[in-house]
């Protein structure tokens, strides 16, 4: 097959090779997506003129990409050639292939030639391929690289064996594939008086590895939570190796809530956000009985982290699975109520007005059993439209009740039109078993 164009493709899971060709010239394959299959391309047996450019070939069992057997005048550029299980780009019995502006990043090993008349590099000052695994400076400049000034490309060439090299490697990833992101958020309270918020996150996989070119972390925050981060505001950048964010006194004491996001900033000036957003929560409680939720995922559920903030005597839920009541004292060191979590309703006779203060992690979603019968509750969704005739009409739900002030059962019927909030804990009676999934999108 000749002269055929393969673009914009998904060829993602396959249990043998991506992309297989033989006898095939002056094809063009641009823009694919070549990912986590047991070998991503292979070019046989005088396959020669083809393009390959701007593909992502990566996550591969084996090699990313193979030519063999006079393959011969292929030009391999701005590929995304990464995380491979075996070599990223092999050239075997084949000459004249032309391979520059690629990112070869973390593959196992990088790259395998058995001619010395492949060039992996263009002229000077277009240059060569970005190899993570570089070791070499960047002090000099021009076609030698003995001029002063640094260029971008390496003063050293990348030895890839005794005859093959790229001779201008490239200092930093060429491709426009963003950098990744922080990777597992966490956020709890801390100070003294618990009067700060803090973040922390395990580093971008491409700060200080891969492709090397996350320089700094950019904190955005708002007041109100959108899954987007529409009108959030920056609040820090932090230089490339910082793992964490104290917010001061954003904690206690401070009556609103925060939602953040931690994004990777990379060489281009472009930000990568961490898949899940942080937050600090608070909702003030009144003396008394409170029904009361956890909106936000803890790193700690235990119900004397979970309530550190709260001035309270006896706190209890209802487990609907068991039918049993659960609880926990303050002032003694017994009880079954032990932690909680975001899909737990919970009754918090408090002793004096305060406010329940946590910090977590905002869930995209939340699963929660509701077993026929009656079952105590929680929103944890900042979604504020959601309303009982929104849960009636996914649910076999048969009444709803929250809270009220009024005694003796401070609880009143709520009404279809009435919206759910996050923080508030709800009874829910179901005809039968249901799942409720619930959204923060």
């Amino acid at each position: 097959s000749h002269n055929n164009s393969v673009e914009l493709a998904t060829i993602e899971n396959n249990s043998g090779v991506g992309l297989a060709f033989t006898k095939s010239s002056d094809n063009t394959f641009i823009g694919n997506s070549i990912r986590s299959n047991n070998m991503g391309v292979y070019g046989n047996d005088s396959s020669s003129g083809n393009l390959f450019q701007e593909n992502d070939i990566s996550n591969s069992t084996t090699e990313g990409i193979v030519l063999q057997n006079i393959c011969n005048g292929n030009t391999i550029r701005e590929n995304n050639i990464a995380s491979n299980g075996g070599y990223g780009l092999v050239l075997l019995s084949s000459s004249g292939n032309l391979a520059y502006w690629n990112d070869i990043i973390d593959n196992a090993p990088q790259a395998l030639d058995d001619r010395d008349d492949n060039a992996w590099n263009a002229a000077y000052p277009w240059g060569g391929n970005y190899w993570s695994d570089y070791s070499g400076n960047d002090t000099f400049s021009g076609p030698n690289q003995d001029l002063p000034g640094s260029d971008g490309i390496g003063d050293t060439p990348y030895v890839i064996d005794s005859d093959s090299q790229d001779i201008y490697p490239l200092m930093s990833p060429h491709g426009t594939i963003q950098s990744r992101p922080p990777e597992d958020l966490r956020a709890s309270l801390s100070g003294s008086n618990l009067e700060n918020v803090t973040i922390t996150w395990s580093l971008s996989p491409d700060d200080g590895s891969g492709y090397m070119s996350v320089i700094g972390y950019r904190i955005f925050r708002n007041t109100t939570y959108s899954p987007t981060g529409e009108g959030y505001q920056t609040v820090t950048t932090l230089p490339n190796g910082t793992s964490s964010f104290v917010d001061s006194l954003a904690g206690t004491g401070d009556r609103y809530d925060y939602f953040y996001l931690v994004c990777s900033l990379d060489l281009n000036g472009s930000v990568s956000c961490a898949s899940v957003q942080a937050a600090k929560f608070t909702r003030p409680l009144s003396a008394g009985p409170n029904l009361a939720s956890i909106p936000l995922i803890q790193s700690d559920e235990s119900i004397g982290t979970v309530l550190q903030t709260v001035e309270y005597d006896t706190a209890w839920y209802y487990d609907s699975s068991s039918g049993e009541w659960k609880w926990q004292m303050m002032h003694k060191q017994y009880g079954r109520l032990t932690s909680i979590n975001s899909t737990m309703g919970l009754w918090v006779n408090v002793t004096g007005d305060c406010n329940l203060t946590v910090a977590g992690i905002v869930p995209a979603q939340t699963t929660i059993h509701l077993w026929s019968g009656w079952n105590l509750v929680s929103f944890p969704s900042f979604n504020s439209s959601y309303s009982v005739a929104d849960l009636k009409a996914e649910m076999p739900v048969e009444r709803v009740e929250g809270f009220d002030f009024a005694p003796p059962h401070f609880l009143r019927v709520l009404q279809d039109s009435d919206v759910l909030q996050a923080g508030e804990g709800y009874w829910v009676k179901v005809s039968q078993d249901a799942m409720w999934v619930v959204s923060n999108g």
